[in-house]
């Protein structure tokens, strides 16, 4: 039962995610918005550090990535720097 209660919130916030992310490319850099966006969708998972250390991501497997660290895998913009501001 845990496993698909965990499964479930993955998918939920997966697909919550899906819906925001084209929301808040167009947001145009609102500092206040982002907050709330990710105080409402990612904090729960992600901390409200970043620091993956979310109530609900204690469930998790695999664990919610730490943001606070700064460290990226992909260059999205091929520009050869990882986790430029293009990037995200």
């Amino acid at each position: 039962m845990t496993r698909l209660l965990t499964c479930f919130g993955f998918l939920f916030a997966f697909g919550v995610a899906a819906v925001m992310v084209p929301i808040a490319a167009n947001a145009g850099g609102d500092a206040t918005a982002g907050k709330a966006s990710y105080t409402t969708f990612c904090s729960s998972c992600h901390g409200d550090k970043g620091d993956g250390a979310g109530p609900v991501g204690a469930a998790l497997d695999p664990k919610p990535r730490n943001f606070a660290l700064g460290t990226f895998l992909y260059d999205t913009d091929k520009d050869g720097k990882k986790g430029s501001d293009a990037d995200l």
